[in-house]
């Protein structure tokens, strides 16, 4: 039926929770980030099978887990997004007598990652993303310097990080390998318009001992 709301725990149907119809959701612009997130106005209220799955998920695991919280509406056969987010068990609120199980929602788009995690340090170098999961490193390519007096080339070659690869890298550390950056600009650009991050102690020195474990 077109109009149909529909509500989703890791990728599990569930009934509708209590405390939908008041469920608002605000955009959050920073102006300094250049991003936007979403914030949620009221916790929401799981009953019969929701309830049921986010009881046995704490009982196995506990709180400290991340829970996909979709609601989807279909509209002449699209479906669009009414709410996405992850449910934080911590801060669950169990009324175990009406099997009921109030949570938040809280944005786990793009911009609320960046947001989220901007605190945390990042490197190129890094093999496993935040919560531990594979992730390949940034590859290395060698460069040339000038020196800036004399506008000849250093003699020794320097270790950089192409910087789309270094943010694509860095996107994927912060989403688990769950986004990635697409730009046809960039791709457009030729060799020498190009951007790459250096560590400071290979800028000055090219010698790979001194290097910290990120720029």
């Amino acid at each position: 039926m077109d109009g149909t709301i529909t509500h989703y725990i890791n990728g599990t149907q569930v009934e509708e929770p209590l405390g939908w119809s008041d469920f608002e959701e605000e955009l959050d612009r920073d102006i300094k980030e250049r991003l936007i997130s979403v914030k949620y106005s009221s916790d929401l209220t799981f009953t019969g099978q929701g309830y049921a799955m986010l009881k046995e998920m704490y009982e196995q695991n506990g709180f400290c887990q991340i829970i996909n919280y979709q609601a989807l509406q279909d509209c002449a056969g699209t479906t669009n997004i009414c709410a996405r987010g992850v449910i934080i068990l911590a801060d669950a609120e169990w009324n175990l007598t009406r099997c009921e199980v109030a949570v938040p929602v809280v944005d786990d788009a793009l911009g609320a990652r960046v947001i989220n995690n901007k605190s945390i340090p990042i490197s190129p170098t890094a093999e496993l993303t935040k919560n531990g999961l594979a992730l390949a490193p940034v590859s290395t390519f060698a460069i040339r310097l000038h020196d800036p007096q004399t506008s000849l080339l250093l003699p020794d070659t320097r270790d950089a990080w192409d910087w789309w690869d270094a943010m694509n890298h860095a996107i994927a550390y912060i989403t688990d390998n769950e986004v990635t950056l697409v730009s046809n600009w960039v791709g457009s650009l030729s060799v020498l318009e190009q951007y790459c991050l250096i560590d400071g102690y290979m800028l000055r020195t090219s010698t790979a001992s001194t290097r910290r474990t990120r720029p």
